[in-house]
Formats: structure tokens, sequence, C-alpha cells
């Protein structure tokens, strides 16, 4: 791999300024010097996907125009607008949780993320959000099928009076899963 000074010199040939190259991603000129930096030292983990792809880009000998170099850069942004629908979805978390999540809320999807039971919660959550829209009759073995899961949900979304068997029920349950730690 070429050193640093190499690749400022193969931009100074193609006429590429690293201001010109920052703009592209985006980013300050320092920052893209830090990432020359980190491209010159190996550190390619470091470096975001699309700017590292293009340095090594740039680093090859068979490239010889500053149209290459920004033909591959408008390729390689075309590539990563192309989302598909679960990239989406993700984004869409990311910008409601970036907005308005505080720490407690990040900290409790962290902790449901990683219970065991998360992914079947949520696909029963997802089929009580369904029956709730569908105008069918709700058959039983669908709620037996998965029950833990809706009763969760219905306790969740019940006025029901708490109970001192209740309450013992779930202060077993805690110290339960503290066993199991």
């Amino acid at each position: 791999m070429k050193k640093t000074n190499d690749i400022k010199e193969k931009l100074k040939e193609l006429g590429i300024r690293l201001t010109e190259l920052a703009d592209y991603f985006n980013i300050s000129r320092p920052t893209l010097y830090k990432h020359i930096e980190s491209f010159d030292l190996n550190k390619l983990d470091q470096i975001p996907i699309l700017i590292r792809n293009t340095l090594i880009f740039i680093n090859r000998e068979d490239v010889v125009s500053k149209k290459e170099v920004i033909s591959f850069i408008i390729n390689m942004l075309d590539r990563e607008l192309v989302f598909d629908q679960h990239d989406l979805m993700l984004k869409e978390v990311y910008e409601k949780l970036k907005r308005s999540a505080s720490n407690e809320t990040l900290q409790f999807i962290l902790n449901w993320i990683e219970h065991p039971e998360y992914t079947k919660f949520m696909e029963t959550y997802n089929k009580y959000e369904i029956l709730i829209k569908s105008d069918k009759k709700i058959e039983p073995s669908i709620i037996e099928k998965d029950f833990p899961s809706f009763e969760t949900i219905y306790s969740l979304n019940s006025k029901e009076k708490k109970s001192k068997q209740k309450i013992e029920n779930i202060i077993k349950h805690i110290n339960d899963r503290r066993a199991k730690q």
C-alpha cells in the first residue's frame, strides 16, 4: 500500500484537492486527512466504507483521471442510497429515537433486545396489532399458542386492579430471574 504522501501526490496528479474530496464525503478537510493517515497505517476498519473504498480506488495504479475518481464516488453514493425495507425501517427507528428517546428508553430497548424472549414477544405483539386491526373472529388457539406474550400485552393494556397475589408472583419471577444470572 502506498504511503499518505503518495496518495496526496496521486490526488495532486489527478487535480483533486483534499477540500474538494472532503466535500464529496460531506466531511472536513482535517477529517479526510485523518482518514488518509489511518489508510497509511493500514487501519482500514477506522475509515468509513465509502471513504475507504475511494482511497483504495485512488491508490490503484490504473486510475489516471479525476473523472474516474468522481465517477467512482458517484456510483458508490448511488449504491449507498439504495435501501431495502429493513434499512428504511431501521433509519426511521433511529431518527425517532434520536429526536425523543431518553436514556431510560434507550436502556430499556437495549435490555429488551438482549432478552432471550425478545423475538417471540415481538412476533406476538405484531400478531396482536394485526388482530386489533382485523374484523375476523379471534380463535382461542391463536392466543393459546403464544399465551405468555399475549398475557403480558394484556397486562400492559389492562386497567385490572393489582392484587397481593399478582405482586407476589411478580416478585417471585424477578427473584427467579436473578437466580439464573
